[in-house]
């Protein structure tokens, strides 16, 4: 059991170093270093070009401004480490132009380092312009032969318009034109005076009779006539109703008082349980007296 613990941490430690040693490996050894680039206060153009130096004037890494998906004055270059210049701090340049404060960056594995350049175009020096010799004139020698002729010029440039010509003759009068269509109808003139009456005309006819005129109002009440003469009897009435009753008469004197039924019949009722109560009493004790 022992030897087999033993062979188990072994093969966890052998394991663990393979590991170790894959990972280390597989670090990465570049620096990635990228920015943007200016030149004379302007974005650089595309194609610029974007030196990476080390401190001994080593050229670690070159490239240009918008390459790939990169803006047009953006640059990027993936530097190579060795054990020698990782850790070192390199300058980013653009040839033939300074920088007032210089952009550097740190090559460190497997970072990415941004350093903006800022950069001014150096002036170009103009040469000292060295004074030629004054030739001394000889004479003129003979003519040489003529030279083969020499191709066509180029068409030259179109000349100014010419004056306007004279007038020409008039032509003959042309066939007279088609009818035009007729005009729209104008619009009606303003209503003329009245003209003078004319005859009378004879009678017409009788019109239809016209409908029946509303009532007029009521006149006047007339004044009261004179009293009539008195009427002859009539025949006479019907038996009038019965008369309404009389008053009652006077009340009897009292009769004598009656017994009170009510507490005849209380009396009976409590006689009439007793002896229920008693009889049934009575028949419980015969049945337990049986049963015994």
């Amino acid at each position: 059991m022992t030897r087999l613990r033993v062979l188990s941490v072994l093969s966890a430690a052998v394991l663990a170093v393979a590991l170790f040693a894959a990972v280390a490996s597989a670090q990465s050894t570049v620096t990635i270093v990228t920015g943007t680039v200016s030149v004379d206060g302007a974005a650089a153009a595309s194609g610029t070009t974007v030196n990476v130096t080390l401190s001994d004037g080593t050229v670690a890494g070159t490239t240009t401004t918008g390459t790939g998906d990169l803006a047009a004055n953006q640059y990027r270059a993936d530097i190579a480490l060795t054990s020698v210049t990782d850790g070192q701090t390199a300058n980013v340049n653009v040839p033939g132009t300074s920088q007032a404060t210089q952009a550097t960056a740190v090559l460190t594995s497997g970072r990415v380092r941004v350093a903006d350049v800022t950069a001014t175009t150096d002036p170009t020096a103009v040469p000292t312009a060295t004074p030629s010799p004054t030739p001394a004139v000889g004479p003129a020698g003979p003519a040489g032969p003529a030279g083969p002729a020499g191709p066509a010029g180029a068409d030259g440039a179109a000349g100014a318009d010419g004056a306007a010509g004279a007038a020409g003759v008039a032509g003959a009068a042309g066939a007279a034109g088609v009818a035009g269509a007729d005009g729209s109808t104008g619009s009606q003139g303003a209503r003329g005076p009245a003209g003078p009456s004319g005859p009378a005309g004879g009678t017409g006819s009788s019109g239809k009779t016209g409908k029946t005129g509303a009532a007029g109002a009521t006149g006047f009440t007339g004044d009261q006539g004179p009293t009539g003469a008195a009427g002859s009897s009539g025949p006479a009435g019907q038996e009038g109703g019965s008369g309404a009753q009389g008053p009652s008469g006077a009340t009897g004197a009292a009769g004598a008082a009656g017994e009170d039924a009510a507490s005849g019949i209380a009396v009976i009722a409590l006689i009439v349980a007793i002896v229920a109560l008693v009889g049934t009493g009575g028949a419980i004790y015969m049945a337990k007296s049986r049963n015994e």
